[in-house]
């Protein structure tokens, strides 16, 4: 979802401190790690787990804010490991 949105709309995201558009990514791992959309913990990595796997967001963008790097907007938002990324709400059938 991540490419094929890009370069609009970008994949849209929510957490406990706003929406985010992930503009680029990578996914790492295989396998199960948490439930899908929990920040979690990859080789040193802060990623967001999936149902298969997780994905590293490269590039990232809050609400209202310019695009930046994935540990820039890790460092302001101060999530810490177990916040969740849900689909906004407008996005749900």
């Amino acid at each position: 979802m991540i490419r094929g949105c890009n370069p609009w709309p970008g994949a849209l995201t929510t957490s406990g401190v706003g929406r985010l558009t992930i503009w680029r990514a990578t996914v790492v791992g295989s396998g199960h790690l948490n439930p899908p959309g929990m920040l979690g913990h990859h080789e040193g990595r802060v990623v967001i787990s999936a149902a298969d796997g997780a994905v590293l967001p490269i590039e990232v963008q809050p609400e209202n804010k310019r695009r930046m790097p994935w540990a820039e907007y890790l460092r302001g938002a101060r999530l810490a490991a177990g916040a969740r990324f849900l689909r906004p709400a407008f996005l749900e059938p």
